[in-house]
């Protein structure tokens, strides 16, 4: 499932797992592609992301996960922890 670009991540998260349980697709990914931690705004987007999955999935999110490119081994180890405590710091995570 796909939109435009600059679509509404949340909304687009709300209609694939909607679609999902409706067809009885037990996994969705959701690729938040480039949410950096020292952007603020990108990181209330993933709240809000949270938020409207919960209104179609209330456990949602079941599992998460980080990938960093472009880094060296120290850089890549440095930039995911500092996202996963952003996360972590997230009221609806």
């Amino acid at each position: 499932m796909a939109r435009e670009p600059g679509a509404d991540a949340a909304g687009l998260a709300f209609d694939a797992i909607a679609a999902a349980k409706q067809q009885g697709v037990e996994v969705v990914l959701v690729d938040t592609a480039g949410r950096l931690q020292n952007r603020a705004e990108l990181m209330s987007e993933l709240e809000k992301m949270v938020r409207v999955m919960r209104k179609v999935e209330p456990t949602a999110p079941h599992a998460r996960t980080a990938r960093a490119r472009r880094y060296g081994r120290s850089e890549c180890a440095l930039v995911r922890w500092r996202f996963s405590a952003k996360l972590r710091e997230l009221p609806a995570w």
